[in-house]
């Protein structure tokens, strides 16, 4: 499993994208078959990002975390790097 982790620095929605899809090339070149991102659903510009990239919503997990004592939804996204006619 591959942790990019989370940072306080806040970067341009151009930067972030650039970063997120040169991940998702390196990731096709090491072979990974799938990317899964969890992302609080009130995280809209996130949530945004990684559907421009090709992310799907494929779940929800109801009381992931908390914040402010209450607990948080967070969304499960998806990215298929390699379509699965290319396994068949």
């Amino acid at each position: 499993m591959l942790r990019t982790g989370q940072t306080p620095v806040f970067l341009s929605f151009p930067t972030v994208s650039s970063l997120l899809d040169a991940l998702v090339e390196e990731c096709k070149k090491l072979g990974y078959l799938i990317l899964l991102s969890r992302i609080f659903d009130f995280n809209v510009g996130s949530r945004q990002l990684c559907r421009s990239l090709g992310f799907r919503k494929v779940g929800i997990y109801k009381k992931y975390g908390q914040l402010d004592g209450k607990c948080l939804i967070a969304l499960s996204l998806r990215n298929y790097i390699w379509t699965l006619i290319r396994y068949i």
